[in-house]
């Protein structure tokens, strides 16, 4: 572990994370992979197609080759056979490779991947999805370097990450980052009910914007407050728990939608164990995801619609899609994700799926 860890932090990674000499925290996950990036000797940075572009933007501004795979839009991965024919014409010891575990939607593959291309490093970004398995164990077993967050799945957290790595590399700190006024009510009832009242104010969802010039972003160095972090551990010491009630919930709503016409669940990985922490469906294309999530908003109920900015809208980066990007220009337009901690009640589930099948009724032909 590194100097400055927290004891109460590098127990938990000790525990869940054996394989990993190294630990590294700070406000940002994007940030440190870029510090860790731009020390590998490795030139080609693989990432898939559906994805955050602050990610791009680090491995792009580490100096690397950046290469991203189309997803398949079923699953929310990247596409197992686009991936392949892009590692055959490259050179694994030359290359990372980034897998997300998209919302809490194990990647199954890495252990084939491993036998396949021994030479890879795997950076396996766990963010939306700790809790989460695949048929060879839990998530975050598999990768040369993990991500995790500490606020992605945690409720009132703003900011935080970790970085795991078997390798030591020079991360930048910085500042602690201060608690505000936002993070430290996020999670008083009262307050939170008044934010909700407000928040259904402001509920219409403006269109995907395309053809934008390069991702804007900078590495934000600093160090996670002690509320962020006390936080993430009491969320990871009741998650076994709370696993249950998600997955109750989970499969509550699936079962009700599951017929509803225009609506198309995301599908899990044979053998895995999803994460939970979402449920995400895709709305087929006669079908307004965006009129679908304000309509809701304006109920109270708050869908998500996650990276509809995705790297393909930029135009300095046309040149890094060799198998195209069609399937992950179709997710960033037509996915919705369901907060499954927001719905963990009978009462709002049931709002919820009324809700949704309402909408659909008066909305699909």
């Amino acid at each position: 572990m590194i100097a400055g860890f927290p004891e109460s932090l590098m127990a938990w990674t000790s525990e869940n994370f054996p394989g990993m000499r190294f630990a590294y925290w700070g406000q940002s996950a994007a940030a440190m992979l870029h510090d860790a990036l731009c020390e590998e000797q490795r030139n080609n940075v693989i990432l898939p197609a559906f994805i955050c572009p602050s990610i791009t933007a680090a491995a792009v501004q580490a100096g690397k080759h950046v290469i991203h795979v189309d997803a398949d839009r079923t699953t929310l991965h990247i596409d197992p056979q686009k991936l392949e024919q892009v590692l055959r014409g490259m050179l694994n010891e030359d290359t990372v490779l980034l897998i997300d575990h998209s919302f809490g939607y194990p990647f199954s593959q890495i252990d084939k991947l491993r036998q396949d291309h021994p030479g890879l490093l795997i950076v396996e970004d766990c963010v939306r999805a700790l809790g989460g398995a695949t048929p060879g164990g839990l998530i975050g077993q598999s990768g040369d370097w993990v991500l995790v967050s500490l606020y992605k799945t945690v409720g009132g957290n703003d900011h935080g990450g970790i970085l795991l790595t078997g390798s030591p590399f020079t991360i930048r700190s910085g500042p602690v980052r201060s608690t505000t006024l936002r993070q430290f009510t996020a999670t008083f009832g009262p307050a939170r009910m008044v934010y909700e009242r407000l928040k259904r104010r402001s509920c219409e969802c403006s269109p995907s914007r395309r053809d934008l010039e390069s991702p804007r972003w900078k590495p934000a160095s600093g160090i996670p407050n002690q509320l962020c972090l006390k936080r993430f551990l009491a969320t990871t010491t009741k998650d076994r728990k709370s696993f249950q009630k998600r997955q109750e919930a989970t499969r509550d709503i699936r079962s009700a939608l599951q017929r509803t016409k225009g609506l198309s669940f995301i599908k899990s990985a044979e053998g895995s164990l999803n994460a939970e922490h979402f449920l995400s469906f895709t709305v087929d294309d006669d079908v307004s995801r965006d009129r679908l999530i304000s309509d809701l908003h304006r109920l109270g109920l708050f869908l998500l619609r996650t990276w509809d900015c995705i790297p393909a809208f930029f135009r300095t980066l046309t040149s890094t899609f060799p198998t195209g990007f069609s399937e992950s220009v179709f997710l960033a337009e037509h996915v919705v994700h369901i907060p499954i901690n927001s719905f963990l009640s009978l009462r709002q589930r049931r709002r919820l799926i009324e809700g949704i099948q309402k909408w659909f009724l008066s909305n699909v032909g």
